[in-house]
C-alpha cells in the first residue's frame, strides 16, 4: 500500500501468481534398447551427431544395432530430441569395462590413476590413451600439469577424439585460478568425457619424510646426506631444517646424497634433520612413449527382458514428463504387455509398438493381424505395420537398401506433428510422410488395409507424391472414446499440464478463495487450446468445463485436506472415413461428402 500524503491516483503494484505449468506441454521420444556402447543412464540428445557422440555410430566392428536404426530413423523423420536409455544385462554376467593404470612420477613409483571406459562392454577395448608433459610449470621449471589424450578405433594421430589439457592429480591443484584436479574435469556427467572416467589410486598429498644426517654449509646451496636420502622426484618440493631459510626448494638432485637448494644455508652443521615434502606433482603420471591400449572389457552375455524392463523405469527419475516410448526390437505379446502395462502406471506415457519379424522378415497382412488381435487392449499403446525400406548405413555399398521397424520413424512424426500442429492433430494423413524411406516392405491392397485397420494396426503405405505416409491413427483400445491416438494423447496432455498448473494448491487454505483461483487457471489453461484447435465447440462452454467450488467440495472433504475439481473437455476425433455419395441424372449430377 503507497503511503497517501495528497489527494490523488496512486497505483499500487504486487505480485499475482499465475502458476503456469514448468513442464514441457507435449511428450519427449524415449528409445530404450541395446547397442554396444553408451551410458546406462537415461541421456537426452538434440541430433544424430549428438547421439553418435555418446553412443557411437553404424560401426561395421558390431552386428546392427536396432537401437541406432530407430534413433538414426527419428531424426529423418522430424525429430527434434530424444531420451536414449541403453539397457544391459545387470547380472554377474553383464558387460564389463575397459581399464589402464598409470604409475606416478615418483622414483619408487605407485599406481596413481586408473582409466576405464565411460561404460561397459568391449568396445572400450577400441580405446587409446597417451599421457603428454602439460604446459604449466613452476618457477624451477618442473612441468606440474599432464595431458590425457583420448583415441579410439586406433593409435594414430588421426584417432584422437579428446583432448584434455593440464590436468593434476592434487586434490587442491588450481590452474590460472581455475580447480585443475583430474577426476572431477573429466568424470562431470554433463561436460567431462564421452569415453573415458577416471580414478585417484592414490588420493593423498605427497607425504613428508625425514633425512637425519643431513650437512650443511654456511653460504652453499649444496646439502647433502651421509646415506643417499634423496630422490630424483624431490625436486621442486620443499625441505626445512637447521641452517635452511623457511621456503627452500629442492632445485636439482644430482644424486642421491647431494641435492642443489634454492637458498644458501645461513650454518654450518651435521647431522641435521631435513624435512622433505615432495611437490604434489610427483603423483601424476608419468608421461607414455607410445599410445596405451584400454583391455578387459566385455559384452557379456545376452540381456533378458527384465533388464530391459528394469532401463525402462529408470525414466521414474522424471515423473511429471510425459513421453512417448519406443523399444525397438521387441515384439513378444508378454514383454509388450509389461511395457505398456508401464506407461499405464505412469499415467502419462504412450508406446509405438514395432511390427515382428523373422530373421528380418516381416509378417504377412493375416499373420499380422493375428498377432496384435492377441495383445492386450491399451488405449496407450499404438501399432505399425509393415517394415520400412531405407539406404543401408551399414553399407558402404551405393543403393544397398535395409528393412527396420518403423517405430522410429512414427516417434518422429508424433513430435513433429505436436509442434506444427499440436498434440490434438493425429500423427497421420499426406502430411505425415516419412522422410528417408524408399519404401515398404509389403504393399498393401485395400483389403489388407481393412483387415489390419479393424484389427487397431496402423498402416504405413506408398503414395505418389507423398511417398511412404502413416495411414492409420488407432490405439490398441477397444472403446470408442479412446480409439484414437491423438485423443488419448490429447488426455495425457490435458491431464498432465492441469495436475501441473495445480501443484500450487497443497497447503493452501481450503476455501472459495482456493477454489476460484484454480477454476480461473484451469479455465484460461482450457480456453487457449480451445482457441488452438485442441477442443471442440463454437464457444469455450461447449469445448469444456470447470467445476471446483462447494457442490463438490463439502465440509468432509475439506476436514481430509482434499480439493477436489471436476473437469470435462471435448476433444478431437479425426476424419477417418470420407465418405463420397456420387448420384447421376439425367441432366447432370450431384456429389455429397461426408466423413465418419
Amino acid at each position: 500500500m503507497p503511503t497517501l500524503t495528497r489527494p490523488g491516483v496512486y497505483v499500487d503494484e504486487s505480485a499475482f501468481p499465475t502458476y503456469v505449468s514448468a513442464t514441457p506441454g507435449t511428450a519427449a521420444a524415449c528409445f530404450v534398447g541395446m547397442c554396444p556402447r553408451g551410458p546406462t543412464t537415461p541421456t537426452k540428445v538434440n541430433s544424430w551427431k549428438e547421439f553418435t557422440s555418446w553412443y557411437g555410430g553404424f560401426e561395421t566392428t558390431y552386428p546392427p544395432s536396432a537401437l541406432h536404426l530407430a534413433v538414426f530413423s527419428y531424426f529423418s523423420a522430424g525429430g527434434t530430441s530424444a531420451v536414449i536409455i541403453r539397457a544391459i544385462r545387470l547380472d554377474a554376467s553383464g558387460p564389463t569395462a575397459s581399464t589402464v593404470s598409470f604409475n606416478d612420477q615418483a622414483t619408487a613409483s605407485v599406481p596413481t590413476l586408473r582409466i576405464d571406459a565411460a561404460n561397459p562392454g568391449a568396445w572400450g577395448d577400441n580405446l587409446w590413451i597417451d599421457i603428454l608433459p602439460g604446459n604449466v610449470t613452476d618457477s624451477l621449471g618442473d612441468v606440474m600439469t599432464f595431458t590425457i589424450q583420448v583415441k579410439y578405433l586406433g593409435s594414430g594421430a588421426s584417432n584422437v577424439v579428446e583432448t584434455w589439457k593440464d590436468l593434476s592429480m592434487a586434490p587442491s591443484s588450481t590452474n590460472s585460478g581455475a580447480a585443475n584436479y583430474a577426476p572431477p574435469i573429466v568424470n562431470n556427467p554433463w561436460t567431462g568425457s564421452r569415453y573415458i572416467r577416471l580414478v585417484d589410486l592414490n588420493a593423498a598429498v605427497p607425504v613428508a619424510r625425514t633425512v637425519t644426517d643431513g650437512v650443511t654449509t654456511t653460504g652453499s646451496n649444496t646439502v647433502t646426506s651421509a646415506t643417499a636420502n634423496f630422490m630424483e622426484s624431490d625436486e621442486g618440493g620443499t625441505i626445512t631444517g637447521a641452517g635452511l631459510p623457511s621456503g627452500t626448494l629442492i632445485s636439482e638432485v644430482a644424486s642421491a646424497s647431494s641435492t642443489t637448494v634454492s637458498n644458501n644455508a645461513t650454518a654450518t652443521a651435521t647431522g641435521v634433520t631435513f624435512v622433505i615434502t615432495p611437490p604434489p606433482w610427483v603423483d601424476n603420471p608419468t608421461s607414455t612413449a607410445a599410445s596405451t591400449n584400454l583391455v578387459g572389457g566385455s559384452d557379456g552375455s545376452l540381456i533378458t527382458f527384465p533388464d530391459q524392463l528394469t532401463a525402462l523405469e529408470l525414466l521414474d527419475l522424471y515423473p511429471d514428463q510425459p513421453f512417448v516410448i519406443n523399444m525397438p526390437g521387441l515384439t513378444t505379446g508378454s514383454d509388450i504387455s509389461s511395457v505398456v502395462g508401464y506407461a499405464e502406471q505412469r499415467g502419462n506415457a504412450f508406446v509405438v509398438i514395432d511390427c515382428p519379424s523373422t530373421n528380418g522378415v516381416g509378417y504377412s497382412p493375416p499373420a499380422m493381424v493375428t498377432w496384435a488381435q492377441a495383445l492386450s487392449a491399451s488405449a496407450q499403446a499404438a501399432v505399425y505395420y509393415p517394415q520400412v525400406q531405407i539406404s543401408d548405413p551399414y553399407s558402404a555399398i551405393p543403393g544397398v537398401t535395409r528393412l527396420v521397424p518403423p517405430g522410429g520413424f512414427v516417434v518422429g512424426q508424433y513430435i513433429d506433428t505436436d509442434a506444427k500442429r499440436g498434440v490434438q492433430k493425429a500423427p497421420a494423413g499426406m502430411g505425415n510422410s516419412l522422410l528417408g524411406a524408399y519404401g515398404v516392405e509389403t504393399v498393401l491392397t485395400n483389403s489388407d488395409q481393412g483387415s489390419l485397420t479393424q484389427a487397431n494396426v496402423n498402416c504405413l503405405v506408398s503414395i505418389p507424391s507423398s511417398g511412404v505416409v502413416i495411414w492409420g491413427a488407432r490405439t490398441l483400445s477397444p472403446y470408442l472414446v479412446t480409439r484414437y491416438v491423438n485423443v488419448e494423447r490429447a488426455l495425457i496432455y490435458v491431464s498432465t499440464q492441469m495436475v501441473a498448473m495445480t501443484k500450487f494448491a497443497v497447503f493452501e487454505p481450503n476455501d472459495w478463495m482456493l477454489w476460484n483461483m484454480v477454476t480461473s487457471i484451469l479455465s484460461q489453461f482450457l480456453t487457449e487450446f480451445w482457441q488452438s484447435g485442441g477442443l471442440q465447440g463454437t464457444s469455450a462452454a461447449e469445448a469444456f468445463f470447470v467445476t471446483c467450488d462447494d457442490t463438490n467440495n463439502t465440509a468432509q472433504s475439506i476436514q481430509q485436506g482434499i480439493v477436489n475439481v471436476e473437469v470435462g473437455v471435448a476433444l478431437q476425433y479425426p476424419a477417418e472415413f470420407v465418405v463420397i455419395s456420387i448420384g447421376q441424372w439425367a441432366g447432370g449430377q450431384s456429389v455429397s461428402v461426408t466423413t465418419a
